[in-house]
């Protein structure tokens, strides 16, 4: 080239840098980054390339080596307004399974388990949380039908689990008023309605637990 003073030089290698293209290979870009950093080690030090190959690191790398990383500080505005977002959210869960809590904590209530494998309907919840390890659904609002009889979730708290066969469940406290007579279990009121389903009755840990497989 025409270039005789390493100025010159310097400017003209730095018409070659591309920097408004966007790369579409990984490949180009780590050279175009290569390609920069040698610029720079070269400014900074014009004997880096006697030692190069044996430093057995890219010009990038070897242009970083002696930098020390500065820590990494938070945003305390920014952080301070997601804790609290996190804790207002998690407080109003929190009264929304208020159910759900008292109902672990007494097992004189009575649990509802829903095979609901066979489903094909579609659901709605406002939230789906972990709590405690299990999967919650707030707000949960489905129909189903078991043997021939119709079941209606109407903004219930639900626990949704899978047994090792792949099975889905749904299990929800069963609140007073309800009917159960020769195993025929009745509900009727603004969250759940069963239009007196069979269902199978087993005490767990001292809980009674009423279950039934939906047909769809």
């Amino acid at each position: 080239g025409t270039a005789k003073t390493s100025e010159e030089l310097n400017k003209n290698a730095a018409l070659n840098i591309e920097r408004n293209r966007v790369f579409l290979s990984a490949d180009g870009e780590s050279y175009e980054i290569g390609y920069v950093a040698a610029l720079i080690l070269d400014r900074k030090n014009p004997d880096w390339k006697k030692n190069f190959y044996a430093s057995k690191m890219s010009a990038d790398e070897l242009l970083l080596n002696d930098i020390e990383e500065s820590p990494e500080k938070a945003d305390i505005r920014l952080s301070d307004e997601v804790t609290k977002t996190i804790e207002g959210h998690n407080a109003k869960l929190s009264e929304l399974i208020e159910d759900l809590v008292k109902a672990k904590m007494d097992t004189a209530v009575s649990y509802l388990k829903i095979d609901i494998t066979k489903s094909t309907g579609s659901m709605y919840a406002t939230d789906m949380i972990n709590y405690e390890g299990e999967q919650v659904s707030v707000g949960y609002k489905n129909t189903f039908t078991a043997n021939g009889k119709t079941v209606a979730l109407n903004d219930v708290n639900i626990y949704e689990s899978f047994d090792d066969n792949g099975n889905q469940y749904l299990i929800l406290p069963l609140a007073e008023p309800f009917d159960i007579k020769d195993n025929v279990l009745t509900v009727s009121n603004e969250k759940l309605s069963i239009e007196g389903v069979k269902v199978k009755t087993e005490i767990d840990n001292g809980r009674t637990i009423y279950s039934f497989a939906v047909s769809n």
